[in-house]
């Protein structure tokens, strides 16, 4: 298994990794906090519609590794800030483009290098 927590308590998939769709999206029933997959280093969290994330959140963890929490309805952190494995970064929301059906949920990236990769292979 992989090296990152799960971004969510009780987490449900939603959609997973394919083409056209690099991350998986997760689901906790009436939404709940966003935890930070690992230490790192704040380096986006914007509200808006940011290309279709809405209120984002970015985080790099180094050698490379970076992070994304999208659809947020609230962000608790700024650029910056040094987060911790486990810490709550934001609330999990619909912002931004969101589908029908896809709802209240966290949009998760994992990024090496510049490359998305799929975060099956990351996650604990």
């Amino acid at each position: 298994r992989g090296i990152l927590q799960m971004p969510c308590g009780n987490c449900i998939y939603t959609q997973y990794y394919h083409a056209g769709h690099y991350a998986v999206d997760l689901f906790t029933r009436g939404g709940g906090p966003i935890y930070g997959a690992e230490d790192g280093v704040v380096i986006r969290s914007d509200y808006g519609w940011n290309g279709g994330y809405g209120n984002v959140i970015e985080v790099d963890h180094g050698n490379g590794l970076i992070t994304l929490y999208a659809h947020n309805r609230e962000l608790y952190v700024r650029e910056g800030d040094r987060v911790t494995r486990g810490q709550r970064i934001a609330w999990m929301g619909n912002s931004g483009r969101v589908y029908g059906s896809t709802g209240i949920h966290v949009h998760f990236e994992v990024r090496v290098n510049g490359v998305k990769k799929n975060p099956l292979l990351y996650l604990q």
